[in-house]
């Protein structure tokens, strides 16, 4: 009986609309049924004005769920990661252009700082200097940049090289030590910790042991930091790596476990995912899998993961203890447009996200091109 009635108030709901709906389809259990199989679109506009009894169970049961707010800002070419500003708003590094964009947290575009040599992610520290990467050059460059008059404070500093290790991709700050994630010329990826102060390399994890081994990282794009956890965008592992980056100690991987496609283990090889498509078993469209996950955003134990392929962002909850449980998947947000993501972070409670900078497999139109999409949770 119950299964009845939740398909007839699921018909209700995709369909036509009353002003009342039946009292037996106004029951608490019969709600929640409908309200699972409703995409948050389809809630929202459909759900929500059958009758003020959905009206408010809709609205409890979405609140805090993101919807989009802003789509389409830019575009860029090849927009890559995102960083927030501690006064509001976002960068987003220009690698053509060679500067960082500045937006409100409305999303308006304020201007531009900078002259650099393919700028990628940026990382600030609480002096108000700013670690760019400067990924052709395989170095990262200290700026002391005003983002109000959006001009330098100072001078520059010297650059960090990263030409003896790998090639820069994303960095993060926490107190007195910088994280740089760089891949190696043989398409692995490893992490290395640096003093904020003198830019020296103080140890290094990830890809460490021989290959295959738990903590091995391939092609990974983005890392965020909560606490003393490192938690690493695993692209071409189809996971999310979480490391304790204090000791450099492996903690979890979320994903789909399986057999990985062979790596050419020479600094001239081509690396699978060079190629439009490539075969991998662990590649998944299930909540709490993968597809090529590119970037992670972290807070108040939320997991946010933007994936490439998968062309969506998940939202997972992160257990107390992150070596013994597995995440509960909150939220899936699919692409706007269905476009390629790319990097992810939080402004206050503003999720933003860019896509895509480039991929083998994009259409010739949309080679290098990205643009911002922006989400906030229903209240």
């Amino acid at each position: 009986m119950a299964t009845e009635l939740a398909a007839s108030a699921a018909e209700l709901a995709a369909g036509e609309q009353f002003a009342r709906a039946h009292r037996a389809l106004r029951t608490d259990d019969v709600l929640a049924c409908v309200f699972s199989r409703l995409a948050l679109r389809d809630g929202c506009v459909v759900a929500a004005s059958v009758c003020k009894q959905w009206h408010g169970a809709w609205r409890r049961r979405a609140k805090g769920l993101y919807r989009p707010v802003r789509l389409g800002l830019g575009p860029f070419e090849f927009g890559d990661h995102l960083t927030p500003l501690v006064a509001g708003g976002v960068i987003v590094p220009d690698y053509n252009e060679g500067c960082l964009h500045m937006y409100t947290a409305e999303g308006e575009h304020r201007g531009t700082v900078g002259d650099w040599n393919c700028p990628t992610a940026v990382a600030l520290d609480d002096e108000g200097v700013s670690w760019v990467v400067n990924h052709d050059n395989r170095e990262v460059g200290r700026h002391p940049v005003n983002y109000e008059t959006m001009q330098l404070r100072a001078p520059s500093l010297s650059e960090i090289a990263f030409f003896q290790i790998g090639r820069p991709i994303d960095l993060e700050i926490s107190g007195d030590a910088v994280l740089v994630l760089f891949h190696t010329d043989w398409g692995y990826g490893e992490v290395a910790v640096l003093d904020r102060n003198s830019g020296a390399v103080r140890y290094r994890f990830g890809s460490s042991a021989p290959p295959g081994c738990v903590d091995e990282l391939r092609g990974a794009m983005g890392l965020a930091i909560d606490g003393e956890y490192c938690f690493v965008a695993d692209t071409y592992n189809q996971s999310v790596v979480i490391f304790n980056w204090r000791d450099g100690t492996f903690v979890q991987r979320i994903g789909k476990a399986g057999d990985a496609p062979e790596m050419h283990d020479d600094e001239y090889g081509e690396h699978y995912w060079d190629l439009v498509a490539y075969d991998d078993d662990r590649k998944s469209a299930e909540q709490g899998q993968f597809h090529e996950p590119y970037d992670v955003a972290v807070r108040n134990k939320l997991l946010y993961v933007s994936e490439r392929g998968g062309r969506r962002i998940q939202i997972l909850r992160l257990p107390d203890d992150l070596s013994a449980a597995d995440p509960e998947v909150l939220q899936i947000i699919p692409s706007p447009g269905g476009v390629e993501l790319a990097g992810i972070c939080l402004d206050g409670e503003r999720l933003w996200c860019v896509g895509a900078p480039y991929h083998a497999g994009s259409p010739a139109e949309d080679y290098g091109h990205a643009s911002i999409s922006i989400f906030a949770p229903i209240v």
